[in-house]
């Protein structure tokens, strides 16, 4: 037995999608008295993006409107129009199969109803009041019809769209938390965690949240970043306490009486106590001529270049004064040459251009504390000089201030070689 293939009898093929839209139809009794086919419109095309609905699809229902008339909605009437294909495809400015698929399209996601005349043709007639007598074509009543259900789509719509945007918004902190935490402990030379890596990975776990629109997506992606986020923020805990603890005088709180015994004072075991002066009395006098030597009016070291403790004294010695300064560096923005300026606003310039310079306020107030605030002041002012050649501008600043500590911090020199290199012709 072979299988014949039927011929084709130009009829319009039928779905489950035909039965679905003619139950529409029939529920259609007309609009309400506060309703018009306007309202009707405006719901589907605010339901259309969460529909799937293509925006051609879209401007076709549009167009299919425009055919109709208020009284086609009227109670006892069906909104029925029929434009021919060659009139829609004038309209659309698409070909006559581009014109057919979407007529079918529309079909089969339930948005219209085909009304067939016996000869296959589309016509229609109105009385003149405008009434529709007979029409074949297009039947826009089960739009209508799930006029209802627009509204709870739309309402879904909205509520997962805001959800979706509350993710990637929570998303974006995570990332920059991770991202503020591992710039705050490379400033700081903190160990304990790669933090660079985790700032890539961090970034790479974010990205997919720019085009993603799958709820559940985005939760796993904050989800990831959320773990991310504890672990740097716990490792960046367990470095400052360790920091913390290499600082504390106290290594030890130890109770070293016997066992057993009772009502014994507490001892602290401490290191790096604090050294006591000699005792010039019992020193040798090879001893007593290097500490003359040293108290005397010859220092150790040239007080060209002081330490921590002489920072302020070195930049009254160059005289460093706050209208040189603004001069100087105008990347503090404050007027040069000004003598109503004080080391306060310099430090106030300064403060604010260390934000802008990337450097976190642990290193800024840490500098303050080692150099003090006019030197610390001059310091991101010469680092702002320098920006372009720095990659770290906290961990520079923390350097600068490790050399203070040493009495390798020369401000003053630093200051006017830039106020040399600036003033030379070749920047002229």
């Amino acid at each position: 037995m072979t299988y014949e293939r039927p011929e084709k009898t130009g009829l319009r093929k039928i779905g489950h999608h035909t039965l679905y839209v003619d139950d529409l139809t029939d529920t259609f009794t007309g609009l309400l008295d506060d309703t018009s086919r306007t309202h009707i419109l405006a719901a589907f095309k605010r339901a259309a993006p969460y529909l799937g609905i293509s925006p051609a699809l879209r401007d076709t229902v549009d167009l299919l409107f425009a055919y109709s008339n208020e009284k086609d909605w009227e109670s006892g009437r069906k909104p029925i129009v029929w434009p021919s294909n060659r009139t829609l495809q004038d309209d659309l400015s698409l070909s006559l199969r581009a014109v057919q698929n979407r007529l079918r399209e529309l079909e089969q996601r339930g948005l219209i109803a085909v009304v067939e005349s016996a000869n296959g043709k589309r016509y229609g007639r109105r009385n003149p009041k405008g009434y529709i007598i007979e029409a074949f074509g297009f039947d826009l009543s089960p739009l209508a019809a799930r006029r209802e259900e627009f509204f709870q789509i739309i309402e879904q719509g909205q509520a997962e769209r805001a959800e979706r945007d509350s993710l990637r918004r929570s998303i974006t902190i995570k990332r920059k938390a991770i991202a503020q935490i591992a710039h705050s402990a490379l400033d700081s030379g903190y160990d304990g965690a790669d933090w660079t890596n985790m700032i890539r990975i961090a970034a790479a776990a974010a990205a997919p949240a720019a085009y993603s629109n799958q709820i559940l997506h985005l939760r796993d992606i904050l989800a990831v970043l959320t773990n991310l986020h504890d672990e740097a923020e716990k490792a960046w805990r367990v470095a400052l306490e360790a920091v913390q603890l290499a600082n504390d005088p106290c290594v030890n709180d130890v109770d070293i009486a016997p066992e057993g015994a009772t009502n014994c004072t507490h001892i602290q075991l401490q290191k790096n106590l604090p050294s006591f002066k000699k005792d010039r009395s019992r020193a040798t006098p090879l001893a007593r001529q290097k500490d003359s030597r040293c108290s005397g009016g010859q220092p150790k070291r040239d007080h060209n270049h002081p330490r921590c403790g002489t920072i302020d004294e070195h930049v009254k010695r160059y005289r460093l004064n706050p209208a040189l300064i603004s001069e100087l560096f105008p990347e503090l923005g404050l007027t040069g040459n000004d003598d109503c300026l004080k080391w306060a606003d310099i430090h106030d310039a300064a403060s604010a251009l260390s934000s802008c310079l990337g450097i976190s306020h642990h290193a800024w107030s840490d500098a303050c504390r080692l150099i003090g605030r006019n030197g610390a002041s001059i310091a991101v002012a010469l680092i702002a000089a320098k920006n372009e050649e720095i990659r770290s501008p906290g961990g520079y600043l923390r350097k600068m201030a490790a050399r203070a500590e040493t009495g390798d911090l020369h401000l003053g020199p630093s200051v006017f070689a830039i106020r040399d290199k600036r003033q030379a012709p070749d920047n002229l």
